[in-house]
């Protein structure tokens, strides 16, 4: 569920400026009350799914590997550390990227939707636009490797079982 509601709603993807054009502008030069709304639910979506995405992985790295319940340590194998550094990546990365690209806009207040990247953005606000720039890129780019190691542990590891075990299921036999 988390992690469908984060591709849905990429800041880089979802984002008029991410493909060269402007959100529509209101009095001012600030985006029209309607843009900015809804960026604003984007926004707040967004880190939400994140909070969520990055709270289950927290958990599941604690319950695997610091509580190590006996059913749990006799089935662990290094895949799943893989699997789990891989999301956590995706999603620390994800959020670094939101904080530096609203730190590069001078954290604009129709940004405050964003409840996690606007708060993380005013910690960064002081530094250069080049540093700001050279920090966001490489937190972008750290995002999209993170998420190409998850396409490329797809089929490697037990997550293959998000495409085999449907199709197992539809072509059973229904005897």
């Amino acid at each position: 569920g988390a992690r469908l509601g984060l591709v849905a709603v990429d800041d880089e993807v979802a984002r008029p400026h991410s493909l060269g054009r402007e959100a529509p502008l209101g009095a001012g030069g600030e985006p029209g009350a309607a843009a900015a709304e809804q960026g604003g639910v984007l926004d707040l979506v967004g880190d939400l799914a994140g909070l969520v995405f990055l709270a289950g992985i927290v958990w599941a790295i604690v319950r695997r590997y610091v509580q190590r319940p006996y059913r749990i340590r006799i089935k662990s194998k290094p895949e799943h550390a893989a699997i789990l550094g891989t999301f956590f990546a995706v999603g620390v990365t994800g959020f670094g990227a939101e904080m530096f690209r609203i730190a590069l806009e001078d954290t604009p207040d129709y940004e405050k939707w964003s409840f996690i990247g606007y708060p993380l953005a005013t910690l960064v606000d002081g530094m250069s636009v080049s540093n700001l720039e050279t920090w966001h890129q490489w937190m972008w780019i750290l995002h999209v490797a993170s998420f190409v190691a998850f396409l490329a542990l797809l089929p490697l590891t037990m997550l293959r079982h998000i495409f085999t075990s449907p199709m197992n299921m539809y072509l059973k036999d229904k005897d």
